[in-house]
């Protein structure tokens, strides 16, 4: 039941952006819907393959990156509960990557680590202005690493997309 990619484009948009909000707001208790969002996405997807491939490939790779930030002491989470949700984010971040934030594969390489050095640690600070995430250095300090951390990933992340796309 594929929809077409101008309609996968919105559909995902709308998806990852009320991932987003109930991931940071309710954390763990969202995990079904944000789940749920996540299934949606895939029912309809033009090309299951591709973005299930994305899907893994690009979230686990962000997954271990806030695990190596997360023993670094970058992030500091409730120890009597792992944040599941964040987890879901990095998939959720993979399709959009293929969709809604598809344009950054078509800008200059420079340009789309500079939109990731600012977006990507606005994400986290907003996180931690709502609650969802805990800073285990001074403030700048964190976004200074996660602004590196963006810039240098999305490389990584635009390379596998690259690959994945031109496999199928």
């Amino acid at each position: 039941m594929a929809i077409n990619p101008r309609g996968m484009f919105w559909l995902n948009l709308a998806c990852f952006q009320l991932a987003w909000f109930l991931s940071v707001s309710k954390q763990n208790d969202a995990l079904l819907w944000v789940g749920a969002l996540l299934v949606v996405q895939l029912v309809f997807s033009p090309s299951k393959l591709r973005d299930l491939s994305l899907l893994l490939s690009i979230g686990l790779l962000g997954i271990a990156l806030d695990l190596v930030l997360t023993q670094a002491s970058v992030f500091i989470f409730s120890p009597i509960q792992s944040p599941w949700w964040l987890a879901l984010l990095w998939f959720h971040f993979a399709l959009a990557l293929n969709y809604s934030l598809g344009w950054l594969s078509r800008i200059p390489l420079p340009l789309a680590m500079l939109v990731s050095a600012i977006a990507g640690p606005f994400s986290y600070a907003m996180g931690y202005r709502l609650d969802a995430v805990e800073f285990g250095l001074p403030l700048l300090q964190t976004l200074l690493i996660l602004s590196l951390c963006w810039a240098l990933s999305i490389l990584v992340f635009l390379k596998v997309r690259s690959t994945i796309t031109q496999l199928q």
